[in-house]
């Protein structure tokens, strides 16, 4: 299982609260640091560093994550390894490493099939992306019933709303803003009731190239 503290960063990472998440997990690195326990610092460096990236869009800060995710690996994973592999697809796909990408996600689905989907999501619409930007409509298509699937099987209303989101970007791209007015209605709706500002404010921007 997660560390308590450890879950804390996750949620302001799913919230969209980067400077809330890299905060806590400084501090759980120094405390992983006091009590000596590789995995917990492990943890809080791939937080940090996917948060960093995000904030300031450096992408060296992803070698944090890069680090931590093949200590994990070297000493047998952990259970929720996924959330590493998705945020790797995502930093990578961004980055336009596609080889990266690809050994991450086939990583990412292999945890998946193991019943442990914490990345999934995030990773399917990371690939998404990817296809739509290569005009690749079956790809892209197959990504996001993934990302959605993940979702409901989790039963993840922060997860559906993103993804809801990342269709509505490429729906825009493709000319379709009828479908994409439908689907930012739906997921500004939902990142307002949960209180997750940073994606509704995503939300509005893409809703104002409709």
């Amino acid at each position: 299982m997660l560390p308590g503290i450890g879950w804390i960063a996750v949620v302001y990472m799913w919230q969209g609260r980067w400077e809330e998440a890299i905060r806590v997990g400084d501090e759980n690195a120094s405390i992983a640091e006091r009590v000596r326990s590789r995995q917990m610092l492990s943890l809080a460096r791939a937080i940090t560093g996917y948060a960093r990236w995000i904030a300031s869009g450096r992408a060296e800060a992803l070698q944090s994550v890069r680090d931590a995710t093949s200590w994990m690996e070297d000493r047998g994973g952990a259970f929720f390894i996924s959330l590493n592999y998705g945020w790797l697809v995502d930093g990578a796909v961004a980055c336009g490493r596609m080889d990266e990408a690809r050994r991450h996600a086939a990583r990412l689905f292999l945890r998946a099939r193991q019943h442990e989907r914490l990345g999934e999501s995030m990773g399917c619409r990371a690939l998404a992306r990817a296809a739509a930007g290569a005009a690749d409509g079956d790809a892209t298509e197959r990504y996001l019933r993934w990302a959605m699937r993940s979702a409901d099987a989790r039963g993840s209303p922060h997860e559906r709303a993103k993804t809801q989101l990342c269709r509505a970007e490429i729906e825009i791209a493709r000319g379709r803003r009828g479908e994409a007015q439908s689907l930012l209605d739906a997921a500004s709706e939902a990142f307002e009731g949960m209180r997750m500002p940073w994606f509704l404010d995503r939300a509005g921007a893409l809703r104002s190239r409709l």
